[in-house]
């Protein structure tokens, strides 16, 4: 079977195309006020909030009554992860979407 070792090597270039996106989103955020502010910060607090909460809850320990908000540094660590991450996840839905549309003309 030839599958795996290609979706192997698929998967191997999915993450090195992330990599440059997640750099320049860092790059933008850490000189953009608005946009560190808008569009990197709000995802990466929303996903602490999150992870915490269902930590919390699977651990038996109860909902926690306030989550402390990450730090600056790290808000655009995971939120440029994040959304290097969502960005590959658009053009790889995106892509499917047009093969399968293109197929569908033929």
């Amino acid at each position: 079977m030839v599958y795996f070792p290609i979706a192997k090597l698929t998967y191997l270039i999915v993450r090195q195309i992330s990599k440059p996106i997640t750099k320049f989103i860092k790059r933008k955020a850490a000189s953009n006020e608005i946009f560190r502010t808008y569009v990197v910060c709000p995802p990466a607090q929303i996903f602490h909030w999150i992870g915490v909460r269902s930590k919390m809850l699977i651990l038996g320990l109860g909902q926690p009554k306030f989550v402390p908000p990450l730090n600056n540094a790290m808000a655009i660590e995971t939120g440029s992860n994040i959304l290097g991450e969502l960005t590959i996840l658009t053009i790889g839905i995106s892509l499917i979407i047009l093969e399968f549309t293109r197929h569908e003309m033929i």
